[in-house]
C-alpha cells in the first residue's frame, strides 16, 4: 500500500529541471513625492497594467502619461480616490454609492489586464486604492470600528495576491510619512507622541507580509540630480537590506530577488 501511494504521489511531481521559475513578485515602493517612484513603476518592459487614482491632475500622473504610449502597454486605468465636491461627504451612503463603481471598475480592469497577459501590474498609489476600498465599504475613512475592517482587509489582500495567480508581478507605490514614537510624559503624566525625524511608509498595514522586497526611494539634487532606492526589506535575500541602488529599474531589482529568471 505504501509503495502504491508513493507511486501515486510521484506521478504528480515534475523533475526539478521541468519546474518553471516563479515570475511573480510583490514590490513595495515608497518615498516622498518626486523621488522616482512612478518612473520605477513604469520601468518594466513587455505587457503591463498601470492603474492610478486621482481626482485632480497631479505631478505623478504627468510621469505616467509619458509612458502610456510605450510599446507593450496593455491597460491604463484612472480612478477617483477623493470625495468630489458634488458628493456630500457627511452622507455615508452617498459616498459609498460614488465609490463602489470605482472599486468595481478597478477590479474588472485588473482581472482583464491579467487575463490578457500583463506581466507586471503597477498601482500608483496603493494607499489611494485602500482609501477607495474603505470609502466603498464604510462611506468614510475615520471613526470606523476595527472589528468592521475584516471584509475590507480580506478584499484588499485578495487583490494584492491576484497577480501572482497569473504569474505576474505587482508594484505597489506608496507615499512616505513622518514616523511617530513615544515621547516623554507630559507634566500631568499623560502619554505623548513626537516625531522621530525619520520617514516611514504610508501603506495598508495588512499586506506587509506579502511583500517580497521594499524600496525606499529618494533623490539627491546636488551636484546633479540622481535618483536612488534603498532596500529596506527583502524576504528571500536579507543580505541586500540597506543596499542602495542608483536609478533602479524593475528588471534590476527583480533579478536580485529571483536571479533564475530573465527579467525585462
Amino acid at each position: 500500500m505504501t509503495n502504491q501511494l508513493s507511486k501515486m504521489a510521484g506521478a504528480h511531481l515534475k523533475p526539478l529541471a521541468e519546474l518553471k521559475p516563479r515570475t511573480d513578485l510583490i514590490i513595495d515602493v515608497w518615498g516622498p513625492e518626486g523621488s522616482g517612484k512612478t518612473a520605477f513603476g513604469a520601468s518594466a518592459a513587455g505587457k503591463r497594467g498601470l492603474f492610478y487614482q486621482t481626482l485632480e491632475p497631479r505631478r505623478s500622473n504627468d510621469t505616467l502619461r509619458k509612458v502610456v504610449a510605450k510599446p507593450g502597454e496593455l491597460v491604463v486605468g484612472e480612478y477617483e480616490s477623493e470625495v468630489p465636491p458634488t458628493v456630500d461627504r457627511t452622507q455615508e451612503a452617498k459616498v459609498q454609492e460614488f465609490f463602489k463603481p470605482q472599486l468595481s471598475r478597478f477590479k474588472n480592469d485588473l482581472a482583464q489586464a491579467l487575463k490578457l497577459g500583463a506581466g507586471v501590474i503597477t498601482w500608483d498609489k496603493a494607499i489611494d486604492l485602500w482609501e477607495v476600498m474603505r470609502y466603498a465599504h464604510f462611506g468614510k475613512l475615520a471613526k470606523v470600528m476595527q472589528l468592521k475592517y475584516g471584509p475590507a482587509n480580506s478584499e484588499f489582500v485578495d487583490l494584492v495576491s491576484l497577480p501572482a495567480r497569473y504569474g505576474a508581478s505587482l508594484i505597489m507605490i506608496n507615499e512616505s510619512e513622518d514616523e511617530w514614537v513615544d515621547g516623554p510624559p507630559s507634566a500631568d503624566g499623560q502619554r505623548t507622541r513626537q516625531s522621530s525625524g525619520r520617514q516611514t511608509r504610508s501603506a495598508q498595514s495588512k499586506t506587509g507580509y506579502l511583500t517580497d522586497i521594499s524600496l525606499r526611494m529618494f533623490k539627491v539634487v546636488k551636484p546633479s540630480l540622481k535618483f536612488y532606492a534603498e532596500i529596506t526589506e527583502c524576504k528571500s535575500a536579507p543580505e541586500y537590506i540597506d543596499t542602495v541602488l542608483e536609478n533602479p529599474t524593475f528588471a534590476e531589482v527583480a533579478t536580485m530577488v529571483r536571479p533564475d529568471v530573465v527579467w525585462e
